[in-house]
């Protein structure tokens, strides 16, 4: 038995780290979890646990707290510090940090059990396929194709997650049907990671599978909505058929999901809707054609866009737009378009990010041979798309300032005037403050907050604003 210690940011329920966690435990191995809060608590529980493996998830921006972490377990324990998640799959030169032994490139899961199993020497020692050690040529380890069968795959380890975490603030929680989007959108790591290691591009659960998750949850901790968290559910109008008529009968709670515009009917939304649908998001991502097409690769058009949301209303959905500002050569003028393109849906919910140009994109690297990056962009990414910019272009610094007003504007359009002035200011406290409460109004609606939830989840965001995103 091999001990494994997982170590995640932040207290939401991180999928990748708790499906790795439930099949090494599944083959015998001792895992632990715990939030990064600093990088000494982080050694020391290292040290404590007598883990045999640190293993750390990060995206960019994020992998520098966790980076600082993975130091400090180096410099307190003889643990291997195996370091995953989207910025390793991008970045696997990040192998070459001190603090780091081993990178993992994309899925974990049987990677992370084979390296448990050599060092419990059920495995002989050699190459693993998806980890890439120090010292060794990252293009001559082996990659291995993603797992098809996700039914083989035992259900995230929510126990450990309790037992680490405890009961988040919100009453909803979030599942996976699948994995994989088909779609090739230039800002999205997803067709990279088809790139490197093949595959289908969606990977679907049974029915079956995704039904007993559920009601386990219910049964063992309590459930109140579900949050169908695919890229985009239902691709599979046969799947979605069943699973729905069975998800009303067997289960019967408010449920949330992420569609995309021309993928869905009237019929099927109806079928959403009678299953307990109240409320559904999809992509608007810009109003603007020009950024919409050519920057981002949607093929998708406005008329589409506003048609999709009249039938969500029409259904009796809530709807909710997913928006990104500050594209690369966006101006601030087409930005205000996707303002006005939400009033014109009748969005009920705003969610809106700051374009970050995460490494393995299309798109980041368009923007770097337009020298609109510099070469360390990377370390120039904020912590989250809420922040700013690393963007060197005319005009960003409003494009970030706007991303602070956006969903304001759309519900109060008569302050679009006041609005061009201020974001001429430079970025400043009182604008973040604008985002934080939007935001968090957004969050109150969408995940049922109400009494001590609401003020669990309210100063874990407050605080999260007010570190700067930084872990705590």
């Amino acid at each position: 038995m091999a001990r494994l210690h997982l170590f995640q940011v932040g207290t939401f329920e991180q999928h990748g780290l708790l499906s790795i966690a439930a099949v090494c435990r599944r083959a015998g191995h001792e895992v632990r979890l715990a939030t990064i809060r600093n990088p000494r608590q982080v050694a020391a529980a290292v040290a404590g646990s007598g883990a045999a493996v640190a293993g750390f998830s990060a995206t960019t921006g994020m992998h520098r707290d966790v980076l600082r972490a993975a130091a400090a377990v180096k410099a307190g324990s003889d643990a291997l510090v195996v370091l995953g998640g989207p910025h390793a799959t991008a970045c696997p030169e990040v192998v070459a940090d001190p603090g780091v032994d081993i990178v993992c490139r994309g899925e974990g899961e049987a990677a992370l059990l084979d390296l448990l199993d050599e060092l419990d020497g059920r495995r002989a020692p050699g190459p693993i396929a998806n980890l890439v050690r120090q010292g060794e040529p990252i293009e001559a380890t082996p990659l291995r194709a993603p797992e098809t069968d996700l039914d083989a795959l035992p259900y995230v380890d929510r126990a450990l997650y309790h037992a680490a975490v405890g009961r988040h603030g919100a009453a909803m929680r979030y599942f996976l049907t699948g994995r994989g989007c088909p779609f090739s959108c230039t800002y999205c790591l997803g067709p990279k990671m088809r790139d490197l290691f093949g595959g289908p591009p969606v990977r679907q659960r049974s029915v079956e599978h995704v039904l007993g998750e559920i009601c386990e949850v219910r049964e063992r901790w309590g459930l109140e909505s579900v949050l169908l968290g695919d890229d985009i559910f239902g691709l599979d109008k046969a799947w979605a058929s069943e699973f729905l008529a069975r998800y009303r009968r067997e289960v019967g709670l408010p449920l949330v999901c992420h569609l995309r515009v021309g993928t869905f009917d009237r019929a099927f939304l109806d079928e959403l809707h009678g299953a307990g649908c109240w409320m559904l998001s999809f992509g608007i991502e810009s109003g603007n054609d020009r950024v919409r097409r050519q920057i981002m690769h949607r093929d998708i058009s406005r008329e589409e866009i506003v048609a999709a949301a009249g039938m969500v209303k029409e259904a009796g959905i809530v709807l909710e737009t997913t928006n990104i500002v500050g594209l690369p050569t966006e101006t601030l003028d087409e930005a205000f378009e996707t303002v006005a393109l939400n009033r014109d849906c009748g969005t009920d919910l705003v969610s809106v990010s700051v374009f970050q140009p995460y490494p393995g994109t299309a798109l980041a690297e368009r923007a770097r041979e337009q020298g609109l990056l510099p070469e360390d962009y990377a370390e120039r990414i904020d912590r989250t798309y809420f922040e700013g910019s690393p963007l060197r272009m005319p005009g960003i610094v409003r494009l970030v300032n706007l991303h602070k007003f956006f969903a304001l504007l759309v519900a109060h359009p008569r302050l679009e005037p006041l609005v061009r002035r201020l974001i001429r200011l430079r970025p400043n406290p009182l604008f973040t403050l604008v985002f934080v409460v939007t935001h968090g109004l957004r969050s109150i609606r969408l995940y049922g907050l109400r009494g001590r939830r609401l003020w669990v989840a309210g100063a874990h965001w407050l605080g999260f604003f007010l570190r700067g995103g930084r872990a705590g």
